[in-house]
């Protein structure tokens, strides 16, 4: 009897189904900005090849401003009573471009690129609003 329980066949072993309901939500969009009757929603992205942090987002907006969308932005922003400063990675230069959406119409327009590090700052110089970026000339805003 012993020898029959040594070469019994086992029975093979499930796994526990996995209800979705109960895992956290990976990669869910959350509010980044919102003010001034513009959303900004953010979702983790990938890094950047030869950067050492994680904190790149995608963007999707309300009202829609498609031209944010499907695009690689670092979490820095700044905001102006008009609009908001974003800093955006164009993967064809390998650089960064600071933009700016304005809150009334939602347009973008580029105010500087072929920026290359991201060590970027807001702040007041003069007591007007500025941009800082290592190695840049401070940019004044509006």
């Amino acid at each position: 009897m012993l020898f029959s329980k040594f070469f019994k066949k086992k029975k093979p072993e499930t796994t526990p189904t996995a209800v979705l309901a109960n895992l956290p939500a990976l990669n869910a969009w959350i509010i980044f900005f919102q003010g001034h009757g513009l959303t900004l929603y953010s979702r983790n992205a990938a890094t950047v090849p030869g950067s050492n942090n994680s904190d790149y987002i995608y963007l999707k907006s309300y009202p829609e401003v498609y031209a944010l969308e499907r695009k690689l932005y670092a979490e820095w922003f700044t905001t102006t009573p008009t609009g908001i400063y974003l800093q955006h990675w164009d993967s064809s230069t390998g650089s960064w471009s600071l933009i700016y959406v304005t809150f009334l119409d939602a347009e973008i327009s580029t105010i500087k690129t072929g920026i290359k590090n991201t060590g970027w700052a807001s702040g007041y110089e003069d007591g007007k609003p500025v941009i800082i970026i290592d190695g840049e000339e401070v940019i004044f805003l509006e």
